[in-house]
């Protein structure tokens, strides 16, 4: 026991989660406030608070990276706060795309967010939102955890009495293209060395395969890409992309 204190009055009053940065202590409590409590001798209080924060499902998890904190919650949110000797400020907050935020580490040295839906497990990079992968692993509601291994990472979760590991990512593995789609990737060609991609958005996205480099944006479709087709002209050296979609257009 390093120090004793009180966490505010509330309706669930209990922590969630914890974590430390110098001589502060952070804990998230379990109707979504997050508090810097500083210790003096083997007494702990709370520095500055923000309550309700996170909603009413709670803090997920606590993390610190490089000088900052990150805080998670169910309410899809990540909030990130700068700790100094003048206070502590609310940064930045980030919206996910799930509602179960589990929480932010590093994966192949890009710092990402790990999220819940349903019984899958998704890893999206924070900087650029690429998805790094999504795995099916039994759903957040049953005791899991992430680990580093050699290979990459891996989840360990109980289901039926029994302890499974399931690979999250591959250290092998690498992002092609940073992606620039607002909605679903519907179809994917790849030839001459170019990747062509079309959405949900109605747009179709030309890239180089070596280097993810942006060639063009193609617009024209009044509604999404359903299929792609590169094929070259006779007798030259084009090659002509042929798109398929909604409303029946080619």
């Amino acid at each position: 026991v390093i120090g004793d204190g009180e966490l505010p009055v509330m309706k669930d009053r209990w922590f969630t989660a914890s974590a430390s940065l110098g001589d502060c202590i952070i804990v998230g409590d379990r109707c979504g406030g997050v508090h810097f409590l500083t210790r003096t001798g083997a007494s702990l209080k709370i520095g500055q608070s923000f309550p309700r924060l996170h909603g009413r499902q709670g803090v997920t998890q606590l993390c610190v990276d490089e000088g900052v904190v990150w805080s998670s919650g169910r309410d899809g949110q990540l909030r990130c706060f700068s700790v100094s000797e003048a206070g502590v400020r609310l940064v930045q907050t980030v919206r996910a795309h799930r509602d179960w935020v589990a929480g932010v580490r590093r994966v192949m040295g890009q710092l990402s967010v790990l999220t819940w839906h349903g019984d899958s497990l998704s890893v999206r990079t924070l900087a650029s939102d690429d998805l790094v992968t999504s795995v099916q692993c039994g759903g957040g509601h049953r005791s899991w955890g992430v680990r580093e291994s050699g290979a990459g990472g891996e989840v360990v979760y109980i289901k039926d009495g029994r302890t499974l590991v399931t690979q999250v990512w591959s250290a092998q593995r690498r992002v092609l293209v940073s992606g620039g789609h607002t909605q679903q990737v519907n179809t994917v060609r790849c030839a001459e060395g170019l990747i062509v991609t079309g959405s949900e958005d109605t747009f179709i996205r030309v890239y180089r395969a070596d280097t993810g480099t942006q060639l063009a944006v193609l617009r024209g479709h009044l509604s999404s890409i359903k299929c792609l087709h590169l094929t070259r002209r006779p007798d030259t050296r084009d090659l002509v992309l042929v798109s398929g979609g909604g409303r029946a257009e080619l």
